[in-house]
């Protein structure tokens, strides 16, 4: 059972990055003028957040102990990194100075991609080497089951938020569908994960009965 929340969990996962990244996308390329260097900047610049956000992970033992112990909380980070990257996308024209009828200049629409894709890519950095790692404690080769899983959920978020597009579904509604995804997918890992007793409790229970 257990492992079968994990695997759904990893799922969601993949599910919602690749639905929120069509998404965010779409609104970006709006917000950035549709150009070939718009569409470069926002790949290049969320992938440099996964990468930075990675080598943190990888880097600080700390870090990495404290995601694993708290990884529902992490996958739900993504609801609010969502909520911030959308805004700051939307209102990208508007942080900038630039008015709608003026063309983007390349170097603040660079810079401006930069900063307004770092909350949901960092936290996908911080997540993927986390849920190697957490899926170990169940199965030799987590490893390779959570990339198959990643790619599966996003192979049906990419699918998803396609028909709902096409068939007019708008974008807050297609959010909140693939929130409540990961929701109950974090939940479910919450409410059956093993509850530590305290080492101080069998000793207390001893003294109890002498």
């Amino acid at each position: 059972m257990m492992k079968m929340l994990r695997s759904f969990f990893v799922f969601s996962y993949g599910l919602f990055t690749i639905a929120a990244q069509t998404l965010l996308f779409r609104d970006f390329i709006s917000t950035f003028e549709g150009n070939d260097i718009a569409v470069a900047v926002f790949f290049a610049s969320w992938f440099l957040w996964v990468g930075f956000a990675a080598f943190i992970v990888y880097k600080n033992k700390h870090i990495a102990e404290l995601c694993q112990k708290h990884i529902e909380l992490l996958l739900l980070a993504y609801i609010p990194a969502f909520v911030l990257q959308w805004t700051l996308i939307l209102y990208g024209r508007n942080l900038a100075g630039i008015r709608a009828y003026h063309l983007f200049p390349t170097a603040l629409m660079i810079l401006m991609s930069v900063l307004v894709n770092a909350p949901v890519s960092c936290i996908t950095g911080l997540f993927f080497p986390t849920a190697s790692r957490w899926s170990r404690l169940d199965d030799k080769l987590a490893v390779s089951r959570v990339y198959i899983l990643e790619a599966a959920g996003s192979f049906s978020g990419g699918l998803g938020v396609t028909i709902l597009l096409t068939m007019a579904v708008s974008s807050a509604k297609i959010f909140l569908i693939i929130a409540a995804i990961i929701s109950s997918a974090a939940l479910a890992v919450r409410l059956t994960r093993p509850r530590r007793i305290s080492a101080a409790l069998p000793a207390a229970i001893t003294l109890g009965i002498l």
